[in-house]
């Protein structure tokens, strides 16, 4: 006699995102006979649906069943509630510290402000999807081994280090016991429907279904996915009644309130990840990418590698697009590009006197060129042709016989482009960023190079990692664009003096970079 088969009730997720966009999360069930990425796949997994209603409310809840009506709703709070938490148990520990060694003077103050600056900006805030304190042990103490040694620079005193042994001991300790503790409530709140935050799972397959439900069903990750969408609508509608475009991934995102992003590409081309990472590293959220099964042996725990329910998520880091690193690189062009201008003053004179003596004409030459997300800007250079009133549409040629021998000479050594020094400080480009291109051209290799958009999303440069390269006038623009692309994802302000420092070495060998 078989066993009767019994019939499970489907579960239910409900989660409303208000106008002050707090989360409102509440269900039942668990997504049952997940057998893991080389299993034979996932079964019961809750399909989104996506209502509209007043207020701005998304309700999202598998097929045949209604939001129930009445139930208590929990609020949940932003991301940075729970790093809050974090920093009052710190703040807690550092003054423990110093009521414990009887520290309370101005270097112990000093100390502990110190401490707590340098725990903001070494990351050590940012909470993990895992909530574990042996993730940091060894990151925070080192911390706050540098903050003692930073407040005794500061003092210029010897003496303040001897000072600060003890209470630095005893900061050491708190602090870990504290964030022992901090680590304890902020799972306890998570559990408890407090401090989730909105995610989107971009990668309707089977990994990207496997998190999403992951997530559902251990609460204590913190995060609450809104809903699942993919590269193809048809993978896309299996799982999701959302609307997505990849192209414009913006109104989505804000429609449904979400902070994080998590890219799970098992399934998609090898392009589709590309698109949603670029894409997104505008945006300002969160951005997690899941490895292929295949990459998950390469991935190495570090401070950028999270795990959900066994699954890597790699957090995208973004260098060049944040705004603090975008400011700071107009601040470094800004000084350094007025500091240029001011040393190159003679050099500045003699060649525009050069121009001007050489052939009829203006000493600057102007043209219209494809800047930062589009826009057209006049780049200015040296004159080098007697005349050139065919450049917008007429490619770079080795010989041209109406160059003059002061431009032979100034296209040589790339001192023609000099003048560019005043683009830099107008804010119309970079000393270091991808060169622009003639609005004729850009449209054409648009069409016909793939990812040369991307190139624009950065303020274009007087030299660049291509250009370093020797990929200058006529070369290839596929190796270009692939340069610069990788320059635009990685740069630092650091790379940019290296490329500065190459290419004064190249104008000084007259090799022109």
């Amino acid at each position: 006699m078989s066993a009767r088969p019994t019939s499970r009730r489907p579960p239910t997720y409900i989660i409303s995102v208000d106008n002050d966009h707090s989360v409102r999360m509440n269900g039942s069930g668990t997504a049952r006979n997940r057998r893991g990425i080389y299993g034979a796949g996932i079964r019961s997994i809750p399909r989104f649906r996506t209502h509209e209603r007043r207020g701005a409310t998304a309700a999202l809840e598998p097929p045949g069943r209604q939001a129930p009506s009445g139930q208590a709703r929990r609020h949940s709070f932003p991301l940075s509630a729970g790093a809050a938490v974090v920093f009052a148990f710190d703040s807690a520990a550092l003054v423990l510290s110093l009521a414990v060694t009887r520290s309370f003077g101005a270097i112990g103050v000093a100390y502990a402000v110190v401490s707590l600056s340098m725990l903001m900006l070494s990351g050590t805030y940012r909470v993990r999807f895992s909530v574990h304190l042996s993730d940091r042990l060894m990151r925070v103490a080192e911390v706050l081994g540098w903050a003692v040694a930073a407040t005794a620079l500061m003092t210029f005193s010897w003496q303040t280090l001897q000072v600060l042994l003890r209470p630095g001991v005893a900061a050491v300790i708190m602090v870990l016991v504290g964030r022992g503790m901090a680590n304890v409530l902020i799972r306890h709140l998570r559990k408890g429907g407090v401090l989730h935050e909105r995610a989107l799972v971009i990668g309707a397959g089977r990994v990207g279904t496997e998190i999403a439900a992951a997530l559902r069903d251990h609460p204590e990750y913190g995060i609450a996915p809104v809903g699942i969408v993919d590269t193809d609508p048809d993978r896309t509608a299996r799982v999701s009644d959302i609307t997505f475009d990849i192209a414009d991934p913006l109104p989505t995102i804000r429609r449904l309130g979400v902070t994080r992003v998590i890219v799970a590409p098992d399934e998609m081309s090898d392009t589709g990840p590309v698109d949603i990472l670029r894409e997104c590293a505008a945006l300002p959220l969160d951005v997690h990418v899941v490895p292929r099964p295949l990459e998950f042996g390469a991935v190495r725990l570090g401070p950028h590698v999270d795990e959900v329910w066994g699954f890597p998520l790699i957090r995208l880091t973004r260098p060049a697009s944040s705004r603090s690193a975008r400011r700071a690189k107009r601040l470094f062009d800004l000084v350094v590009g007025g500091l240029l201008l001011v040393l190159s003053a003679p050099v500045f004179a003699l060649v525009a006197v050069a121009v001007h003596l050489s052939s009829p004409g203006p000493v600057f030459f102007r043209q219209k060129r494809v800047g930062e997300s589009g826009r057209v800007i006049q780049m200015l250079k040296f004159r080098t042709l007697l005349c050139n009133d065919d450049s917008d549409k007429t490619w770079y040629v080795g010989d041209d016989e109406r160059r003059t021998p002061v431009g032979r000479f100034l296209r040589r050594t790339g001192l023609d482009e000099l003048p560019q020094l005043l683009n830099v400080l107008r804010g119309d480009m970079s000393l270091v960023g991808p060169r622009p291109e003639r609005p004729h051209f850009a449209s054409t290799f648009a069409a016909e190079v793939p990812r040369y958009g991307d190139r624009q999303r950065m303020p274009q440069g007087i030299t660049g990692w291509a250009q370093v390269h020797g990929l200058r006038g006529d070369t290839s623009i596929a190796d270009r664009v692939r340069f610069d692309n990788y320059y635009i994802d990685h740069s630092t302000l650091w790379w940019d003096i290296r490329i500065l420092a190459r290419t004064v070495a190249a104008v000084l060998g007259r090799t022109g970079a």
